[in-house]
Formats: structure tokens, C-alpha cells, sequence
């Protein structure tokens, strides 16, 4: 047990720093809370993809003839979100790092945005070329975000801004303070524009992208995935919230996957990537992390009151993708014998979750399903397709089969205890018979 407990503590020696590093970061907070922001835009673009195909699945119908006969017209709400990530990027990016350096976080989101297009884009017959306006453009948006809103916390820190008397109306003196920033930013990314061109002939966001393609592709291989549920299982495990502290890295990767996803599905072209938010959410981290939903229903199954009572608490949530209340409840965390079921299962399950899409089993995600959307349900909206809900009750089948051996230790320690407690009690009412006898 003693070296059981130090290796523990070795490990979380070297964790902790860096998990505290990636909690306080300024730059990796504004990008998570901007990831996060971007969820609801990629609902909104999945859905209209959803829509528009449950009408080729009920053919000759009213339902169908509307979305025949405005299908262009609808897409416009696909266009103007999914196909709108880099620009939708940028600017969250920019408010958040704004407001967190408590800046005029409006004037950085202008700023970030007239940057942005001044490095990606080029007007051709007074048209915008908008080629990486979409997910092409999310790496591109995250460095001119960071990049354009830290040269105006530079100038601002060192004074060099338009001073107004004041007497001025606030908002009239943060747009005038503005001015030199903008303008210097102005210069710099036009600057950067230009020399990249020159040394490479290629744009920044292709610069970047190539750059970027080893790591970014990295992520879409099972070894991959395989790695990124095992951090976060560990992570967890250890009483760290592991998707949280590891979004700012996988988020972006996994939103552009979704949208080239469904960028693909509506021109009507193969997927091309596995790995999304969607299948990370519903598949590999199925009824919230650790796949705990196979040791909720173990629990309905106990013999052990307390389990039981837990379990009964814990279904409704984790059919949500909620598990606090078993992961907390169990507890899990620090718990040496779940260990094996909790980190090492749900990556060797991932494994196989991963092969079912890549090998063309199950279809591959195309749509991202709103938060917290009940099971099976969650998994059939992301491709509509019913062998998402036969993978959904497999990984469950077999979550289960994971967890029981190990649970059924736990119970087995529960029941003595629970026995040694009715025991006690039973002594304690005994005692207190005895003097009310007396008395």
C-alpha cells in the first residue's frame, strides 16, 4: 500500500503543475471558453444538415416538398454557422482575452476581425474571397486573436494611445483610444502578410496548416484517441476535470473535424474524419467519463443498500452524460481498484469504438447533438443512423462486463460493513432496552 501511495503521489507531482499551468493560462482559458461558445453554432449548422435529410427519408410528403423546394434557401443557416468557424473563432477568442485583460473587448473583436481577413483573404471583383472563413481559418483565427488583442495590451500598458479629457463620454474615449492600436495592428498583420508571401507564395492560414497537419491529423488516428481518453480518464481519476483542463488542445481539432464533417455530407462527399466532438462525447466518453454508466446500472443490481440508493441517483443523470454524482459518490476518484476499469477500460474500448467508424460499420458524424441529449438518442442525431444506437448499447454491454468484477469487491466490503452497522445498532437499541427496563 505504501508503494502504491507513493506512486500516486509521484504522479501527481508531475501532473498537477501542468494541469494547474493550463487552469490559469490566460491564452488557453480564452480559447476553451471561446470552444465552448462555438458549441451552440455547431448545433445550429448540424441541424439544418439533420433537417433537410429526414426529408430524403420520408419522401412524398409535405415535409419533404418544403425542404425540396427551399433547400437553397435553408442551407443558408449552414452557411452563415458551420461554414463560418474561423470568423466565429476569432472573435470569441479575441472578447474573451479582452475581457480577461479587461480591455475595450468590442475594439479587440473589431480589431481581431479586420486582422483576420486582412491575413486570409483578398477581394476579387469587390467580392471577399471566403475560403477560410470555415474551419480552414480556426488555427489562423486563434493566433491573430491572441496575437492582435496582446499588441494592443502592449501599446495600451506602455500609453501609447489617444488621451482624452474626462469630461468625455466613456465610450467616446475608448473609441479614440482604439485608434492606434487598430492602426498598428493594421501595419504588423499587412507586414506579416506580405513577407510570408514573399519567402513562402502562400497565404498565412496555408502556412499554418501545413505546419500544424502533423499534430492536427495525429488526433484522428486511434493511437490518438487512444492517448487523449487515457489523459483524460487519468486526469479524472485523480479528481481533475480531464476534459476541462484538456479542451483548449482537443476542442478546436474536434469542432473542425465536425464542420469538414458536415461540410462534406451536405456536398454530398465521403467523411473524412472520425474523431469529433460528437463521437468523443457520445461514444468514447458515453454517459460522461470513464463510460460509467455499465457501473450505475452494477449498482442498481446491488445487494448493498448504499450502492443501490446511489445508483438509483445516478441513472437519470448519466443517461444525460452526467456522472458527478458515481464518480464523486463512489467514490472513484483516488480509488486504487478503479483504477482499471475507469482509465485503462474506456481506452482499450476506444480502441474498438474507433474501428466501428473508421472501418465504415457504423457511419461516421456529421451533425453535433445538443448538450446533455439522453442516450441513444444523442448517438442516432449525430449520422441518423440505428447503428449508433446498436454501438451505444454495445459500449454499455460491455462497460458493464468492465466494471462488475471490480464493483462486486467494493460491494462485497460495502456489505460487511453495512452488516457491522445493522450490528452495532442492534446493540445500541439492545443497551438502551435494557436501561429503559431498569428504569
Amino acid at each position: 500500500m505504501a508503494v502504491q501511495n507513493k506512486s500516486i503521489a509521484n504522479v501527481q507531482k508531475v501532473l498537477m503543475p501542468v494541469v494547474n499551468f493550463m487552469e490559469k493560462q490566460v491564452h488557453l482559458q480564452s480559447i476553451r471558453r471561446a470552444m465552448l461558445t462555438l458549441l451552440p453554432i455547431t448545433i445550429l449548422g448540424s441541424f439544418i444538415l439533420v433537417a433537410i435529410n429526414i426529408g430524403s427519408m420520408f419522401p412524398d410528403t409535405a415535409y419533404a416538398e418544403f425542404v425540396a423546394a427551399n433547400e437553397a434557401v435553408l442551407k443558408n443557416m449552414f452557411n452563415f454557422s458551420l461554414g463560418m468557424m474561423g470568423l466565429y473563432t476569432t472573435i470569441f477568442i479575441a472578447y474573451f482575452l479582452a475581457t480577461n485583460y479587461g480591455l475595450y473587448s468590442i475594439g479587440s473583436c473589431i480589431t481581431a476581425v479586420i486582422m483576420f481577413f486582412l491575413v486570409t483573404s483578398g477581394s476579387t471583383d469587390g467580392s471577399i474571397d471566403g475560403t477560410y472563413l470555415d474551419a480552414k481559418g480556426m488555427f489562423t483565427g486563434i493566433l491573430v486573436a491572441i496575437l492582435s488583442v496582446e499588441i494592443t495590451r502592449f501599446l495600451n500598458s506602455k500609453g501609447v494611445t489617444i488621451k482624452m479629457p474626462d469630461s468625455v463620454p466613456d465610450m467616446v474615449t475608448k473609441n479614440f483610444e482604439l485608434i492606434i492600436p487598430l492602426l498598428a495592428n493594421a501595419i504588423l498583420f499587412t507586414a506579416l502578410r506580405l513577407i510570408v508571401s514573399a519567402l513562402s507564395g502562400k497565404l498565412i492560414p496555408e502556412v499554418i496548416l501545413n505546419a500544424m497537419s502533423p499534430f492536427v491529423a495525429s488526433l484522428d488516428t486511434v493511437w490518438g484517441v487512444m492517448f487523449l481518453v487515457f489523459m483524460i480518464q487519468l486526469l479524472w481519476w485523480f479528481g481533475i476535470h480531464g476534459d476541462a483542463s484538456l479542451s483548449p488542445i482537443f476542442l478546436p481539432i474536434a469542432l473542425q473535424y465536425i464542420t469538414e464533417n458536415a461540410q462534406s455530407y451536405e456536398a454530398g462527399q465521403p467523411l473524412p474524419h472520425v474523431f469529433t466532438e460528437s463521437v468523443l462525447g457520445n461514444f468514447f466518453l458515453m454517459g460522461g467519463s470513464g463510460l460509467t454508466l455499465g457501473l450505475v446500472i452494477a449498482m442498481l443490481l446491488s445487494k448493498s443498500k448504499r450502492y443501490k440508493s446511489l445508483g438509483r441517483i445516478a441513472i437519470i443523470p448519466g443517461i444525460f452524460g452526467i456522472n458527478e454524482p458515481v464518480t464523486f459518490g463512489t467514490p472513484i476518484v483516488y480509488n486504487p481498484l478503479m483504477f482499471i476499469p475507469y482509465v485503462i477500460g474506456p481506452t482499450i474500448i476506444a480502441f474498438f469504438t474507433y474501428m466501428a467508424f473508421d472501418t465504415g460499420l457504423v457511419p461516421m458524424a456529421f451533425a453535433q447533438s445538443p448538450g446533455y441529449t439522453p442516450w441513444l438518442l444523442q448517438g442516432f442525431l449525430i449520422n441518423l443512423s440505428y447503428k449508433s444506437a446498436i454501438l451505444q448499447f454495445a459500449i454499455l454491454f460491455v462497460s458493464i462486463i468492465m466494471y462488475y468484477p471490480f464493483f462486486k469487491i467494493m460491494e462485497k466490503k460495502e456489505l460487511n460493513e453495512e452488516l457491522e452497522r445493522q450490528k452495532q445498532k442492534e446493540n445500541e437499541k439492545s443497551q438502551l432496552d435494557d436501561l429503559e427496563f431498569d428504569f
